[in-house]
């Protein structure tokens, strides 16, 4: 298993930069509970374990009561967010994720990831947390409702945060892996797309001093040739005979519950501080200005 000093603990970063964990050099990487953390560490475990035996994460090494020990992904670092978006990674990360999507990991199914998930951040917001936003949080429900309705996806296993950080690539090989799945779940495979196309026009690294830990850049958003060779990769590891093209309105569609999920996300961590302030205006405006012409 390796000496101590070869184990190097990590915890969640504290701000809104890159929204994952830190990294530091050893042979491997330990995971331990983050206080006053939602997250369940058990199915977190559960899903990592499959992650690892479907040749799709780090290994992994041991599990405890509170955490892991797992592999440290030597001579890799995460993706930059323009580099997210070159043919080379879009490519892999298609497949990769189309991949996660075949898989059948043992947690609880239930409704969607993303309804369970609002319900429960709504069901959470104080007073002042209500306060933040612009419009009721029953107010951008039945605007999620409108996008549901017309938006047809498949439940499946997915990623959920499929942004910068949580794609690592071996600089050496330049193949990549998906990490951090924390907010893994079954849910609306179309969502885990459309959240990863929306990421393209948010970073979250090497940002200039100052900065609230995220930068939007509106005109990074994929064209829709991104998007079609996107869809074409991910379809070619399903083998579903689906057209990239029939399937861009609903990722669309599903882009914008990804704005909406991450504002009010945002809203309920407002008390931490101007940065997720600031993220929530941004996610909800954008969620308002790419809803018209598509509700």
């Amino acid at each position: 298993m390796g000496t101590a000093a070869e184990i190097n603990a990590i915890s969640a970063r504290e701000s809104l930069s890159t929204l994952s964990e830190d990294l530091f050099p050893g042979k491997w990487r330990a995971e331990d509970a983050i206080k006053g953390t939602s997250i369940c560490r058990t199915k977190d475990n559960l899903i990592f374990k499959a992650m690892s035996e479907a040749g799709l994460g780090p290994k992994l090494h041991a599990t405890f009561e509170h955490g892991r020990i797992e592999e440290f992904l030597d001579d890799s670092r995460p993706l930059t967010n323009d580099e997210m978006k070159l043919p080379v990674y879009a490519a892999q990360i298609a497949k990769s994720l189309a991949m996660v999507h075949e898989l059948q990991i043992p947690i609880p199914q239930g409704e969607p990831q993303l309804l369970q998930d609002l319900k429960q951040v709504i069901a959470n917001l104080d007073a002042n947390a209500r306060a933040l936003l612009p419009h009721t949080p029953e107010h951008y429900m039945e605007h999620l409702k409108k996008i549901l309705a017309s938006a047809d996806s498949p439940i499946v296993f997915c990623h959920n945060d499929l942004q910068e950080g949580n794609i690592m690539v071996n600089h050496k090989r330049g193949d990549i892996t998906l990490i951090d799945f924390e907010y893994g779940g079954y849910n609306y495979a179309m969502f885990d797309i459309g959240n990863h196309f929306a990421e393209y026009a948010f970073a979250y690294n090497d940002l200039p001093a100052g900065d609230l830990g995220f930068e939007l850049r509106k005109d990074a958003y994929p064209s829709k040739k991104q998007m079609v060779e996107f869809l074409g990769e991910y379809n070619s590891v399903l083998q579903n005979g689906t057209e990239p093209e029939d399937m861009i309105e609903t990722v669309l569609r599903f882009m914008l519950a990804s704005h909406l999920y991450w504002g009010l996300w945002s809203a309920g961590m407002g008390s931490r501080g101007e940065g997720y302030v600031a993220y929530m205006n941004t996610r909800l405006s954008e969620f308002e200005r790419m809803s018209e012409g598509l509700l």
